[in-house]
């Protein structure tokens, strides 16, 4: 893609390990899953 996002500072984002927060605003049809992301609840470990 040719973009880093590793340097864009989003709510709770991490294209590299990919967490995201629910209430972020994705642009109309942005596919976040296809970016490698993760629902915030996905990421979380039992006991966390």
């Amino acid at each position: 893609m040719g973009v880093d996002f590793r340097q864009t500072k989003l709510i709770d984002c991490d294209f590299t390990g990919a967490v995201f927060d629910p209430t972020t605003q994705w642009p109309e049809g942005y596919d976040f899953r296809a970016a490698g992301a993760k629902p915030y609840e996905e990421t979380q470990s039992p006991g966390n």
